[in-house]
């Protein structure tokens, strides 16, 4: 579904929402990382996905020293997770535009516990560079890591 239809809706509208609809306590919380989500990305060419596009897939690191299983920048994003250093996702939100733009809502677990997050992601015109453009992670850039540099040393 187009995003550019959903974005037109007022800020009031979204406060109003929960209640409506009669969410509470982590729904309501879901509900508002949607949102927010659907109003961070470009609303006029975004557009709801069920699975990442193949041109954020990939391992991606801030440098060739942590492309490998175990490196601390080390970022795995598959169809529908996404994996980190001490922690990974399970998808529950996508979009994406012009085809360098990705937002994500994700549940994470790690360390024995569970979170949502939402992260926000811009992809270089040559498809090399990720940046993260998301509140304290903004300028975080990872490039793609060849297949042979993210496996096992």
């Amino acid at each position: 579904m187009p995003f550019a239809k959903i974005a037109k809706v007022t800020p009031a509208y979204f406060r109003a929402l929960p209640g409506a609809l009669g969410l509470h306590g982590a729904h309501m919380k879901l509900l508002a990382l949607l949102c927010s989500l659907v109003l961070a990305v470009e609303a006029n060419a975004a557009e709801a996905l069920r699975i990442i596009p193949n041109v954020f897939q990939g391992v991606w690191a801030s440098s060739e020293q942590h492309c490998f299983p175990g490196g601390e920048s080390r970022l795995v994003i598959s169809e529908t997770g996404i994996d980190f250093y001490e922690s990974r996702g399970r998808i529950l939100g996508i979009a994406a535009a012009e085809e360098t733009q990705l937002a994500l809502i994700y549940e994470a677990s790690g360390e024995g516990q569970v979170w949502l997050e939402a992260r926000q992601f811009e992809l270089s015109e040559n498809g090399q560079t990720l940046t993260e453009v998301t509140g304290r992670r903004r300028g975080l850039a990872r490039t793609r890591c060849e297949a042979s540099e993210a496996i096992d040393p």
